[in-house]
């Protein structure tokens, strides 16, 4: 699930638990999700029913299921035996995190979606009906600035020779500024800010109001709360779990780079003290007896810097991660956690970030606990 820290009235339908919420409302969650499809494909779609969190099982043990954010039946006008009826079928999914390899992830979805609309036994392959997969990102997923990527599959030789598949892919990049439409770019907006202010238009009103009417149920704030709950336990399982791959990361990069340096140093040092000590006929023992002196020396001054300095590395990384929410980081931020040497004041930052939604909050935080 797509989540981040904050109270439901704050929450846009970017987050999964809003998109859910408003989804399956109802009274208006058909006509939500119909108002958003017809702006983002830019076309009428007709009569649908919506289903959220719907669980695709495994097709045997041990291997994987899916769960689709939201699924949406569009009823064909030329209804006929069921479940020919349904005419097309929209996947829609936001992605906040960049954890996934998405075009597999969605042909691993598309195969396991397609398999539930044809009968045993059924061999015109033509009654299966069009798939739409919708995925909705804050962040580039193919990295060429567009707020939309469409795809579909062609003939390499003959690129302009039909091949109706049925399937079709659209990537939305909420920040993109080349290709789309005025309406496609405040959809996108209103996707990533919620408010009033940016319900800009006769569609987005409409859609503004479904949700304004959802987040004062109170079933859905009895639902969030709970929620909200059960995440805050699972984020510090997690951050006990960072803790101990940190630890854990930290003793293999101190033993790597102490076994280097130590047998650099030790070998010049040892060679040094044993030429000025001893004569050649005692080389051999003395050489042992210094080897171990200044191994223990350099191996606690080169355990302790690099200790130091892995801590500060680590540190620094787990904030950087607990603010991506809001994007890519300033590069004045970066080089300010860069220049930071103080273990302690990145400790401070550390739980600053854990509780910061915006970089705004995270760096006026900041001063006030380097203190």
């Amino acid at each position: 699930m797509s989540y981040t820290r904050k109270n439901l009235e704050e929450l846009n339908i970017m987050d999964d638990f809003l998109m859910n919420a408003v989804a399956s409302d109802g009274e208006n969650g058909e006509e939500f999700c119909r108002l958003i499809l017809s702006t983002l494909l830019e076309r009428e779609i007709g009569s649908v029913r919506v289903t959220v969190q719907r669980t695709i099982p495994p097709l045997s043990p041990g291997l994987r299921g899916i769960r689709m954010d939201v699924e949406v039946l569009e009823e064909s006008v030329h209804a006929e035996e069921s479940p020919a009826s349904v005419w097309n079928i929209y996947d829609l999914e936001p992605h906040i995190y960049c954890d996934v390899h998405l075009p597999r992830h969605n042909r691993f979805y598309q195969a396991r979606i397609d398999g539930r609309y044809l009968r045993s036994g059924e061999r015109d392959f033509s009654k299966m009906p069009n798939l739409y997969m919708i995925t909705i990102t804050p962040y580039d997923p193919f990295g060429y600035d567009h707020m939309v990527y469409r795809i579909r599959n062609q003939c390499e030789e003959l690129p302009d020779m039909p091949y109706e598949d049925g399937i079709r892919h659209f990537y939305f990049y909420t920040k993109g500024r080349k290709g789309g439409t005025p309406a496609i770019r405040a959809m996108l907006d209103y996707f990533q800010d919620s408010r009033a202010e940016k319900a800009d238009g006769e569609v987005l009103q409409k859609i503004h109001q479904y949700v304004s009417h959802v987040k004062i149920l109170p079933e859905v704030k009895d639902e969030f709360m709970h929620l909200e709950q059960y995440l805050w336990e699972r984020i510090h399982v997690e951050v006990d779990q960072i803790r101990k791959e940190l630890e854990k990361e930290m003793a293999e990069q101190v033993t790597s780079q102490v076994t280097e340096q130590v047998t650099a140093q030790v070998t010049e040092q040892v060679t040094a003290q044993v030429t000025e000590q001893v004569t050649a006929q005692v080389t051999e023992q003395v050489t042992a007896q210094v080897t171990e002196q200044v191994t223990a020396q350099v191996t606690e001054q080169v355990a302790r810097e690099t200790e130091l300095r892995v801590v500060r590395e680590c540190q620094i990384n787990h904030i950087l991660e607990l603010l991506e929410d809001s994007g890519e980081p300033p590069a004045s931020l970066k080089q300010r956690l860069l220049d930071e040497t103080d273990p302690a004041v990145l400790k401070k930052w550390l739980k600053l970030a854990a509780k910061s939604k915006s970089f705004e909050e995270f760096e006026a935080g900041m001063q006030l606990h380097k203190s």
